[in-house]
Order: structure tokens, then sequence, then C-alpha cells
């Protein structure tokens, strides 16, 4: 062995997410759809979101998981795999899912950075 490679299987987040999603949307039919969008953006989104700005994950998986985000949108709004989401997401203000991943990734190094700054603070006002 050359070396140690982390790999993510994404087929469990991914299911998890799919039986997520179906339930709110089964079991919230009558309501609007901008309420069902909300519900799904509460409960399902941290499903995929959970933990991914701690690691970093290849482009392909991230693209994975954003197909199940997309997802979402197409059953809630009929719209087919075929057709793009991006102008939805945007009058919706929503993010893409690989935006959602970068800035999830930013906040987590941003926020690493603050610690070691604050702990090189401490260690130079002990001395």
């Amino acid at each position: 062995m050359s070396g140690s490679k982390l790999t993510t299987d994404c087929r469990v987040i991914q299911r998890k997410f799919y039986s997520a999603c179906n339930s709110i949307l089964s079991h919230s039919r009558r309501n609007d759809d901008l309420v069902r969008l909300q519900l799904v953006k509460s409960f399902c989104l941290p499903l995929l979101a959970y933990c991914l700005g701690a690691t970093e994950v290849p482009r392909h998986k991230i693209k994975e998981l954003g197909v199940c985000w997309n997802d979402s949108f197409r059953k809630r709004f009929g719209y087919q795999r075929w057709e793009s989401l991006k102008k939805l997401q945007w009058y919706l203000g929503e993010l893409p899912f690989e935006m959602i991943y970068d800035l999830s990734r930013w906040k987590f190094l941003t926020n690493r950075l603050y610690i070691y700054i604050y702990l090189a603070h401490l260690t130079l006002s002990w001395t």
C-alpha cells in the first residue's frame, strides 16, 4: 500500500435523503409548494450536507448528491430530468448543491483558521 486514501460512499446518504424527502412530500400534498420546499430544506438537506465541510469529497460525488437535491425540486415542481433547474432555484433563492458544498467547506476552513489565530494569540499572551 503506497498511501492511505479516504473514500466516501454516498449511497447511504442518498437513500436516507430520498426516504426523508418522499415521506415529507407524500404527507404534505395539501400544503403549498413553498411550504413543502421549506420542509425539505429543513429536514432533508442536512442529511446531504452533514459534515461535508470537514471532508474533501471528490467533485463527482458532490454532483451525485446534487442530483438528489435537484430531484427534490423536480418532484415538487414537475420538472423532467433533462430540464434545467438553475432558473427555478435562482427565482426561489436556493443555491445549487455544488455551491452549498463550497460554502460549507469555506465556513469550515475559515473557522479552523480563526481557531488557530485565537490559539496563537493565547500562546503569545502567556509568554
